[in-house]
């Protein structure tokens, strides 16, 4: 309407006064601003003043006079008719619009973050699946441009893991996926992360404002955490300089830190010359043996840095290691070494026995035997979240023996982060036969599954999701 009514405004005498107005169309209309103008404008005004030659009789118009005025309609004309036919092709093609393409990454850890430079926009959903502990979430995406997206176009993200170092994913727009859902895997084949498409994903319209959001204040019966006021041995190491090779280490040990660090002292491990790198892995810190630290991350919850740490000790070897070391004359040697195969793999534990088995004259018999009865006996299995890594210890039990039931709800009383009573602690293990615990701290899982066995339940070291 705005250039219809510029139009008619060129047409009559206070024209001049209109130019500002005719100024802001142009800019807003463009293609379709200037083929009006030009019909609706110029050439109505050259039809005028031509219709007014032909009719004139004193003097009456020549052949000279009707070819001038002809020259300027039939251009005017032709040239606007030219314009409309562009603006149409130049409308169709470039039409200045919003459009969208929405979408949700589902089932992110807690720690798993995505962000964008570009014009993507996110809003998170936190879940809590019934009877797991591991929080995961949601994250829907809405990506907005001026133009139409193209099939195949590509659409890239930055992917991290809490303070690790963020990756930029990509994936591809498919027209038939009207709103799509994806996962991001690690890819053990090719060491990467990716984005993969879920089959029959496309999720219902108009849902990226709802207020769906729900979040986790507390958690369910299947799961209890350990007395936050319970000291973390960690927490009592000493600080570890700068410059020394245990900096790399230190993050590794702490419970505390996230998954993303964690992967990142993974790498600048492996990235060493390897007599630095084999130096390193074979202390023992304040707090445990780096090589303990690096098994119990091999059965991570976190596929990528399960599989970062594996190769890290393939091209260590730990079993020449241990067997080497459980035949030192210093005690403290053969017990690090002990530990460490107790928190080995089965397969990987045998072997270790074989070899020693070669020369026992240089291991005492109760070594052999205390080795062989502890064999995976402490296979604890990290689980990241945002608060650092839980140690989830499954407690099973026979619910029909009434002091084995007796003995577990004190301990659950005493060891689980709570304010019931035992009166009330009593009531909740009631015809039930287990229950899952956890804490921010290995030696709390070892203790807590010590307590288990010895009241004569099952413990069993275990991620959220087992």
């Amino acid at each position: 309407m705005n250039i219809v009514r510029c139009a008619l405004l060129i047409q009559g005498k206070d024209w001049l006064s209109q130019l500002p107005s005719l100024s802001d169309a142009a800019r807003q209309y463009g293609p379709f601003f200037f083929s009006l103008f030009l019909l609706g404008g110029v050439t109505v005004w050259a039809q005028r003043w031509y219709s007014a030659l032909i009719k004139r009789t004193n003097p009456p118009a020549t052949k000279t006079d009707r070819i001038v005025y002809a020259s300027i309609l039939l251009p005017s004309f032709g040239v606007g008719l030219a314009l409309v036919i562009f603006s149409v092709n130049w409308w169709a093609k470039y039409n200045p619009n919003t459009y969208l393409f929405r979408g949700v990454f589902k089932n992110l850890h807690t720690y798993e973050q995505i962000d964008s430079d570009g014009e993507i926009f996110f809003h998170t959903i936190t879940k809590n699946p019934m009877g797991k502990g591991d929080l995961i979430h949601n994250v829907q995406f809405m990506a907005v441009q001026n133009t139409p997206f193209r099939p195949g176009q590509i659409v890239s993200i930055d992917f991290s893991k809490g303070d690790g170092e963020a990756q930029t994913l990509q994936f591809i727009y498919d027209k038939d996926e009207a709103e799509p859902a994806y996962t991001i895997d690690f890819d053990p084949q090719t060491g990467k992360n990716s984005i993969k498409l879920q089959p029959s994903s496309s999720v219902k319209a108009g849902y990226f404002l709802a207020p769906t959001t729900v979040y986790a204040a507390t958690w369910g019966e299947e799961e209890q955490k350990a007395q936050s006021q319970r000291s973390e041995p960690f927490s009592q190491m000493k600080m570890i300089p700068s410059d020394s090779p245990l900096q790399f280490i230190e993050p590794l040990q702490n419970p505390r830190s996230d998954v993303g660090m964690k992967i990142r002292m993974v790498e600048k491990l492996a990235s060493k010359e390897s007599g630095e790198r084999d130096k390193i892995l074979s202390l023992t810190t304040d707090y445990e043996p780096v090589l303990v630290t690096l098994l119990d991350l091999t059965r991570h919850s976190d596929k990528e840095l399960a599989y970062r740490t594996i190769h890290l000790l393939e091209a260590f070897d730990s079993d020449s290691f241990v067997v080497k070391s459980l035949r030192a004359s210093d005690a403290d040697i053969r017990r690090a070494a002990e530990t460490s195969f107790f928190h080995m793999e089965r397969p990987q534990a045998e072997r270790v026995l074989g070899m020693l088995q070669t020369r026992q004259d240089q291991v005492s018999g109760n070594t052999l035997q205390t080795l062989r009865q502890g064999i995976g006996s402490l296979l604890l299995r990290p689980t990241g979240s945002p608060q650092g890594d839980r140690y989830y210890v499954r407690a099973t039990w026979n619910p029909n023996e009434e002091n084995v039931s007796q003995c577990l709800t004190k301990l659950f009383n005493s060891e689980l982060y709570s304010n019931r009573s035992i009166a009330k602690e009593s009531d909740l293990m009631k015809n039930r036969g287990s229950r899952l615990v956890y804490w921010y701290s290995k030696e709390w899982a070892i203790s807590i599954a010590k307590g288990i066995t010895g009241c004569g339940g099952r413990a069993q070291y275990v991620t959220s999701d087992q």
